[in-house]
Order: C-alpha cells, then sequence, then structure tokens
C-alpha cells in the first residue's frame, strides 16, 4: 500500500509541476482553459508522456498501470534490469514490458 501511495504521489507531483508556462495545447482535446493544460504540456514537453497517435490525450480516460509505468519509467530515467522478474499478467511480448520490469526492480 505504501508502494502505491508513494507512486500515486510522485504522478501527482509531475501533474502539478507549476514552473511550466504552457503555449497553445500540443493535444487536441485539450484547449488552453483546461484546469491542468500547463501541466500536461509540462510533462509532454520531458517526453514523459505522448499522448495517442490521433494527437488526443483523453485526459478523462482511466490511466493504465503499464501507462503509469512508462511514465515512471521516462521521468525517473530508470536503468536497465539484468534480470527479469515474470509476471503472471504481463507477457513479455507486451509492449511496456521493460518499462514495468524497471518500475518494479527500482521498488515502486
Amino acid at each position: 500500500m505504501k508502494k502505491i501511495l508513494g507512486t500515486s504521489a510522485l504522478v501527482v507531483t509531475l501533474l502539478v509541476y507549476p514552473s511550466f508556462e504552457a503555449n497553445a495545447s500540443s493535444f487536441s482535446d485539450v484547449n488552453d482553459s483546461y484546469w491542468a493544460t500547463e501541466e500536461i504540456e509540462y510533462i509532454f514537453s520531458k517526453e514523459i508522456i505522448t499522448g495517442y497517435p490521433d494527437s488526443s490525450f483523453r485526459p478523462d480516460r482511466q490511466v493504465s498501470r503499464s501507462q503509469t509505468a512508462v511514465m515512471l519509467d521516462r521521468a525517473l530515467e530508470l536503468d536497465d534490469v539484468s534480470e527479469d522478474r515474470d509476471f503472471g499478467d504481463v507477457d513479455e511480448s507486451h509492449s511496456n514490458y521493460d518499462a514495468i520490469q524497471r518500475v518494479n526492480a527500482a521498488g515502486l
């Protein structure tokens, strides 16, 4: 439970970083009046998020565990792991498998 709370706190911190001044949104579904535009633009500028191929961000959609792993991996620039952990619900062919491994190895 502490790991989940710590991870959640980090994601929230990344989302509310106050010093980035946003211009026009990089995403088709996030306008300048959206409450988190500056934070979204900041984490986009740091390449922590990329959005969807159709140029949308989908701000009202739930974030999956694997998407969270990718954001944490990018934000923290985690080191590669030499030994994989076997996850019953994540196949090695999963697109976010490596990020999930790094986040797990970091204890997140």
